[in-house]
């Protein structure tokens, strides 16, 4: 073998693994180290045949190199095969980060079969089609076109190809079921079976408001990290025996309402959260309110209340010691909200009932979804009174006309513009 033979063997090695070099430098040092090694004992057979008796018995040098060559092809298979797959960090998938606490409801969903379940799918922001079809790892069983990411069993995020070749991200939202439990959806979606799937729970405080007040309660509450492996089993088995039922239940969260006093107890009594399994992967869609004592999810996913208990247990795990401001005036505990016109937003004038309320929020999901609405950032049912509280990113008479036309009751919407968003978004 020659030192072209050499270079042709390696040029064989899949390009995919080479294009990967600067994610999994280790990797290619390790396979180049096995590569060198086995060019070395291939060009040390060829001299040892080279000097063999040349007799009639001798084998005929054009069989010979087609021997050594598929014994090369062979053994070079046999190294591929045996390397662990490359594992593909989620975060490197995803667009960058905008520096916003806005997250725009999903316009794009889709649907798919898992296990007894109809799991729904957002699509995600993400890199371009080139750089997701080199993450491409196993395919989703009985699925022609969902792909997991590469080196992972979870399925929190997947890669779907359509009928062009054209690769995109989508996210787990929810099943499509009035109610199942979260145990199902640890296991089977986010390959969670027991606590010792997690290593690490990391605690921030929630951002929905970020007036000076709220920023000062969010730096003295600042991130926690929780490693404590008693402190995680109680959390995976409080967590894990929770009910869920699915999105757009903010009547059923209970945060309270949109007034300066209830937005900063939003903040006192709210922390975001993220879950650091033993893979290294992060689910950071979790929330979780001390105001209703509820875990909850964005999109209004919710979860069944925790008992008094269990309430005070997580709470300590997370470390929180909370007091609603104002419960000094309201011996029931409950927040009291403030009359809506201080709020400084738009509502109309009446009430209406949480039937409507639930109406317009369908009406207004399926619009963007349809992307009918597409300057609507997020829609969400509010009480005390109820209504349907919309932000939008453009605030233009096309968008309020398309809004109101869904209002059949003429009184339900309230509507916040929100400066600054429509650059983020567009």
């Amino acid at each position: 073998m020659n030192k072209e033979d050499l270079f042709e063997g390696v040029g064989m090695l899949d390009e995919r693994l080479l294009r990967r070099s600067e994610r999994n430098k280790g990797f290619l040092v390790d396979l180049a180290l096995k590569w060198g090694g086995l060019a070395a004992c291939l060009a040390a057979a060829a001299v040892v045949w080279g000097d063999c008796d040349k007799g009639p018995d001798s084998v005929p040098k054009d069989k010979l190199a087609r021997e050594e060559s598929q014994a090369g092809s062979e053994q070079q298979k046999d190294i591929i095969d045996s390397q662990p797959e490359i594992y593909i960090d989620t975060a490197t998938l995803l667009a960058s980060d905008t520096g916003t606490d806005i997250r725009e409801q999903a316009l794009s969903v889709s649907q798919l079969e898992i296990d007894k379940y109809i799991a729904l799918y957002s699509k995600a922001d993400s890199v371009e089609s080139a750089v997701l079809q080199e993450s491409v790892g196993n395919r989703v069983e009985g699925e022609e076109s969902w792909y997991r990411i590469l080196g992972h069993e979870d399925m929190q995020y997947l890669i779907f190809s359509d009928e062009n070749q054209n690769y995109s991200l989508w996210e787990f939202e929810a099943f499509q079921s009035e109610n199942y439990p979260l145990g199902d959806v640890l296991r089977m979606i986010y390959h969670i079976e027991s606590a010792g799937d997690i290593k690490e729970i990391i605690s921030e405080p929630a951002n929905m408001d970020n007036s000076d007040e709220g920023k000062a309660i969010q730096k003295e509450i600042g991130t926690l990290s929780v490693t404590d492996a008693d402190d995680i089993a109680e959390f995976y088995r409080i967590l894990s025996g929770l009910t869920c039922y699915g999105g757009n239940r903010w009547d059923m969260i209970g945060l309270g309402g949109d007034t300066p006093l209830a937005m900063r107890n939003k903040v006192r009594g709210g922390r975001y959260l993220t879950l650091i399994t033993s893979k290294g992967d992060r689910i950071a869609s979790l929330k979780y309110t001390a105001v209703s004592g509820r875990f909850y999810e964005y999109g209004g996913v919710a979860y069944s209340a925790l008992g008094s208990e269990e309430k005070e247990r997580i709470e300590e795990i997370l470390r929180m010691e909370f007091t609603a401001e104002g419960a000094a005036d309201n011996p029931s505990g409950a927040i009291q909200d403030v009359p809506a016109e201080e709020s400084g937003y738009e509502e109309a004038s009446g009430h209406i009932t949480q039937e409507e309320a639930a109406e317009l929020q369908d009406k207004i999901t399926d619009a963007m979804r349809k992307g009918e609405l597409p300057y609507v950032i997020s829609s969400a049912i509010y009480e005390n009174p109820d209504r349907v509280h919309v932000v939008i990113s453009r605030d233009d008479e096309d968008t309020r006309s398309r809004l109101e036309a869904l209002d059949t009751t003429g009184k339900a919407l309230e509507i916040e513009y929100h400066p600054g968003a429509e650059t983020v978004l567009e």
